[in-house]
């Protein structure tokens, strides 16, 4: 659990914190046009290599308009879980109909290309893969722009996806209202966006003291307290507010296990007045340890009356 609850741990920061932020993140593979590694550029080299041909093989498939290549890159189980935006698809089969069913004019995939890729191996096994696309469609000029995250296992079969969650918007002018990799040349907004990011900001900065001050309640605050609330962390599943409480609960019997998170990049983007996009990358210390965990956290935040609440998040993480 102590993992597990690492939900969202980094959604409690401020745009202004992560611009004072050096980047820790740690991952051992960032390239914004990925190629291979020599062999002998780093000790994992050999694996970040087979997991680029894994991402390879799905952007090709994708855009060769090959459903059955494309779903040879996930875990045949029915233990894959796959989160497409608000859709929740577990286990391989059904994931494989969504595709099929919802594509029944194969041509209209268009296509598609990465813009960034990151990885961390945390295990021989195991890898933590981040990816940002962006994709075109056929006789028209709409382009989406998006990240997905990996949880990418080496199994007899090779590295295969066991786990991803992807969060997508319609391309604009403005892309990121804000990005504190580079906070000076984020694009100026006017209000009543620039108070939306603002009012964001605050929910995050509270979060991010009320998880340093060990403050269980205080943090779950910025949550939205609805049975419809859903979190995501690596494959655990909670349904509803009540849910989540419970399990941070029990998790967190001594709340100073909870250790201090720090930051290292935090993206918003406004898709209408009242719902934003957050993506967070964050690093959790522990006191007396040098175990550190890493991870990020794709969050949808919606505007209620009182304030700006989570409404839907998924956390991926790299254990030690």
């Amino acid at each position: 659990m102590r993992y597990r609850c690492l939900v969202a741990v980094l959604a409690g920061l401020s745009a202004t914190s992560f611009a004072e932020q050096t980047d820790h993140s740690g991952w051992q593979y960032d390239a914004v046009m990925p190629d291979h590694l020599s062999d002998t550029a780093a000790p994992q080299a050999a694996d970040i290599n087979a997991i680029n041909d894994l991402l390879s093989t799905l952007r090709d498939g994708w855009n060769a308009h090959n459903v059955d290549v494309y779903m040879s890159g996930y875990w045949n189980s029915p233990q894959l879980l796959v989160v497409l935006d608000t859709e929740q698809y577990q286990g391989w089969k059904a994931v494989y109909a969504a595709y099929k069913t919802g594509n029944p004019d194969l041509k209209a995939m268009g296509q598609m290309e990465y813009t960034r890729i990151q990885i961390r191996i945390s295990k021989p096994d195991l890898a933590l893969v981040q990816t940002a696309w962006k994709a075109k469609y056929p006789n028209s000029s709409a382009e989406l722009t998006g990240t997905t995250t990996f949880n990418i296992q080496k199994v007899e079969q090779g590295w295969k996806v066991v786990t991803a969650y992807s969060r997508y918007v319609h391309s604009t002018s403005r892309g990121w209202e804000y990005d504190s990799i580079e906070p000076a040349t984020s694009t100026s907004i006017p209000s009543p966006q620039e108070d939306a990011i603002k009012a964001i900001n605050g929910t995050l900065l509270k979060m991010l003291d009320r998880w340093n001050a060990h403050d269980i309640d205080g943090y779950l605050s910025a949550y939205w307290n609805s049975p419809e609330l859903l979190v995501i962390v690596q494959e655990e599943q909670y349904q509803g507010w009540q849910s989540l409480n419970d399990a941070y609960k029990s998790g967190y019997p001594d709340p100073n296990a909870m250790g201090f998170s720090q930051p290292s990049r935090i993206q918003i983007k406004l898709v209408r007045p009242d719902l934003a996009v957050v993506v967070t990358w964050w690093t959790v210390s522990y006191s007396n340890s040098k175990v550190h965990v890493v991870g990020n956290t794709t969050m949808d935040l919606q505007k209620f009356p009182d304030a700006w609440k989570i409404v839907m998040s998924h956390s991926s993480i790299a254990e030690p």
